[in-house]
């Protein structure tokens, strides 16, 4: 099998859930600086009722892609 250039767009569906936290949500919110340069590990999480707008929402198997931070390799 050859490898091709493809758009990124012909191979995932970009689901765009949004999530607005109220001030009491308990769940966890993963932002860029959680996450380790060069490796797919996260080094920590804030509480959702701390972000202040609304964000991406994601459920395990989802694939993540950040526009942000390009250093984090």
């Amino acid at each position: 099998m050859t490898a091709r250039e493809v758009a990124l767009g012909d191979v995932v569906r970009c689901l765009g859930d949004i999530a607005v936290p109220a001030r009491d949500d308990p769940r966890p919110y993963i932002a860029l600086e959680h996450l380790a340069q060069g490796e797919p590990r996260v080094l920590g999480h804030a509480r959702a009722a701390d972000a202040r707008s609304a964000k991406c929402a994601f459920a395990p198997g989802d694939i993540l892609l950040g526009k942000l931070r390009p250093n984090l390799r």
